[in-house]
């Protein structure tokens, strides 16, 4: 087992490796006058959807076997002892790490097992518990039975969903390739909306001549609007592997955030500060073997 500690957000990683080259990491953060830590679960044990913004993509670790659910409070049971439980009032759970967590089976079939023992430690120490699901919404999404699943998932009220929106068709083409297309995804999300208008977010990355032209970026907004108005979004920070892409300056992304909220405003709309590109953490990735 692993430890890294970022200087960045004092977050704290954890890299276990049941079996060799298969690495689960969980991740610790909590900020400084906050009523809530976190602790970021790994789904997989690597990913296949080939989103080129991952490095789990970039660094070629796209072999992968789903978490157990033994396995998913193990890692939280590996960072429990670290959170201020004298701070705070609330634990998220966040599927934000490796993986994709709407393709392990295991949590679309076993949820239930999974949140009860999320709940349960947080009776013990008598926090609330909030569940955050990051997903890209991967092709195959669409069928009755998935569907479900989610729908079933998302019927605790612990549980919030968020969609990695980052671009219109044209984007998501070249950079999330195994995603469903945005009509799709938009109209399963405009039923869960509907259903648990406060418990579906959308979040991305702007990355810069990619996702960042201002025209594409009004359109999308009002596509958006059509099927989930008033959504609430994070910006989150692109953390790139290398030089050939970067994330652009914070006036731009100040531009482009202020632009969706003429067109689809949230009062907690936000920008989320940068986080520990120190200890690799980026989008389904926290370290670099």
């Amino acid at each position: 087992m692993i430890e890294m500690k970022s200087v960045i957000d004092n977050s704290i990683n954890i890299i276990s490796n049941p079996v060799e080259g298969e690495y689960i990491e969980s991740r610790y953060v909590y900020r400084e006058d906050s009523d809530h830590a976190i602790i970021y679960l790994s789904s997989q044990t690597g990913c296949d959807k080939s989103c080129k913004y991952c490095w789990l993509t970039q660094t070629g670790q796209t072999n992968y076997r789903d978490c157990s659910v033994e396995e998913i409070l193990m890692q939280v049971d590996i960072l429990w002892d670290k959170l201020p439980l004298d701070k705070i009032t609330k634990i998220h759970f966040n599927f934000m790490a490796r993986g994709e967590a709407l393709s392990n089976n295991i949590i679309l079939k076993n949820f239930g097992d999974i949140i009860f023992g999320f709940r349960e430690r947080c009776n013990r120490v008598g926090k609330e518990c909030k569940v955050l699901i990051s997903s890209i919404l991967p092709k195959g999404i669409m069928m009755t039975d998935k569907l479900m699943d989610i729908t079933k998932i998302l019927s605790n009220p612990e549980v919030y969903l968020y969609y990695s929106l980052y671009g219109n068709d044209t984007f998501r083409k070249k950079w999330m390739g195994k995603a469903e297309s945005l009509e799709n995804a938009l109209s399963a999300l405009h039923v869960w909306h509907m259903m648990y208008p406060e418990r579906i977010v959308l979040h991305w990355a702007f990355i810069d001549g990619e996702n960042t032209d201002i025209d594409d970026f009004y359109e999308l907004a009002i596509l958006v609007k059509q099927y989930l108005r008033g959504v609430r979004i994070n910006i989150v920070r692109f953390n790139p592997i290398d030089e050939k892409y970067k994330e652009p300056s914070l006036d731009v992304i100040q531009n482009l955030f202020s632009a969706w909220n003429f067109v689809n405003f949230n009062s907690r709309n936000k920008i989320i500060p940068r986080v520990g590109a120190d200890v690799y953490a980026s989008c389904g990735m926290f370290f670099a073997p």
